[in-house]
C-alpha cells in the first residue's frame, strides 16, 4: 500500500513528506476497517482502491485552482480526503447525501487534523451556495445534472471539472464555456476523459 501511495505521488509530481504519507495510509486503513462494517466503497482491497480510485485525487493535485474547491456527491471522500491533506492553503467542501459516508469524513477530518476539509452532509442541488472556484464531479451522473448543480456553487468565471469515461462527448451547454476535453490514463487499471467546463 505504502509503495503504491509514492508510486502515485511521484508519477503526478506532488511533493510529500514522511507524515503526508503516514496520513495517506492511515486514511487507507481507516476507509478499509470502516468498510468492514458499512458501504463505503465498492471496493474493499486498499491496494485497488488505491490504484482504481485514489489515483483520481493525484490526477487532480495538479487542476487545483484558487482557494476553495466543491467535490459533488464525494462519497467516502476518496478525492476530497487526499486533496485536503495535499492541498493545506485551499477550502475542500465535500458534499454527500449519504449520512454514514460523511460521517467517516468528519471522523477523518478530526483524526487527520485537516482542518480545510469541510463534510457537509445534503442534496448538492439543495444546499446554501458554496460560491468556490472549482467544483469537480466523478460518477455523478449527466453533464447537464452536473452543471446544473455546479451552477449554484461556482463563482464567475470558476471552473467544473468532469471525470467521464473514454466514450463520453464533448457538448457545449448555455452558461458556460467548454475549455477542455481530453483522454488521461492515470494507471493501467484506470484511464478517463476529463471534461472542463468554464461558468461565463
Amino acid at each position: 500500500m505504502r509503495s503504491l501511495l509514492e508510486e502515485g505521488l511521484k508519477r503526478f509530481s506532488i511533493p510529500y513528506d514522511e507524515e503526508i504519507l503516514e496520513k495517506l495510509c492511515l486514511f487507507m486503513s481507516e476507509l478499509t476497517r470502516w468498510s468492514r462494517r458499512m458501504n463505503l466503497t465498492g471496493l474493499k482491497d486498499p491496494c485497488l482502491i488505491i490504484r482504481r480510485l485514489l489515483v483520481d485525487s493525484f490526477f487532480l493535485f495538479g487542476r487545483l485552482e484558487g482557494s476553495s474547491a466543491v467535490d459533488m456527491g464525494s462519497g467516502a471522500g476518496i478525492i476530497a480526503v487526499p486533496l485536503s491533506l495535499l492541498r493545506r492553503g485551499a477550502t475542500i467542501f465535500s458534499v454527500d447525501r449519504t449520512l454514514k459516508k460523511i460521517q467517516f469524513q468528519r471522523h477523518m477530518k478530526r483524526l487527520l487534523g485537516l482542518d480545510n476539509l469541510i463534510p457537509i452532509h445534503g442534496r448538492i442541488e439543495e444546499i446554501e451556495p458554496l460560491l468556490a472556484h472549482l467544483a469537480f464531479a466523478k460518477g455523478f451522473g449527466s453533464k447537464e445534472k452536473a452543471l446544473r448543480a455546479a451552477s449554484r456553487h461556482l463563482m464567475e468565471g470558476g471552473r467544473l471539472l468532469l471525470l467521464k469515461g473514454q466514450r463520453e462527448k464533448a457538448e457545449t451547454f448555455p452558461g458556460f464555456l467548454l475549455e477542455e476535453c481530453s483522454d488521461h490514463t492515470l494507471s493501467h487499471e484506470r484511464s478517463l476523459r476529463l471534461l472542463v467546463y468554464r461558468k461565463l
